[in-house]
């Protein structure tokens, strides 16, 4: 746990600083705008896709984040940014499963960053 702290703080930190690469274009169907545009965008997202009253696998996220949170030049994540994903959001408890309490709590850590969902992941898996 410490460990991934210290990644995400490095990365909230390079984020705010202006020191992380070139973001990759916002193709993605969803957008941290619609954190402002949207109120609770995260359940609204969640609802369209996941019963409310439990967990889904993981697979089943990701496959699903893919197809709304990936830009149309990347189309789906990569062996190091899928695991990235995992290690953000599968957090209490480390299940294999992703509830409605750790998608909001990953899409809090997206908007503060500033960056884009896959930017937020793809730098995540960087170490950055």
């Amino acid at each position: 746990t410490k460990s991934i702290e210290a990644k995400l703080d490095a990365l909230l930190a390079a984020s705010a600083a202006g020191t992380l690469g070139a973001a990759t274009p916002d193709t993605a169907q969803f957008s941290v705008a619609d954190f402002a545009t949207k109120p609770d965008f995260f359940r609204a997202f969640w609802d369209a896709y996941f019963p409310s009253t439990k967990p889904v696998s993981f697979d089943e996220f990701a496959s699903v984040f893919e197809a709304d949170f990936c830009p149309l030049e990347v189309a789906s994540l990569g062996a190091a940014e899928r695991a990235a994903l995992q290690d953000l959001i599968d957090t209490h408890p480390r299940d294999g499963a992703v509830s409605l309490v750790e998608w909001k709590r990953f899409c809090k850590l997206v908007e503060r960053s500033g960056l884009s969902f896959y930017d937020f992941v793809k730098n995540y898996a960087k170490g950055s």
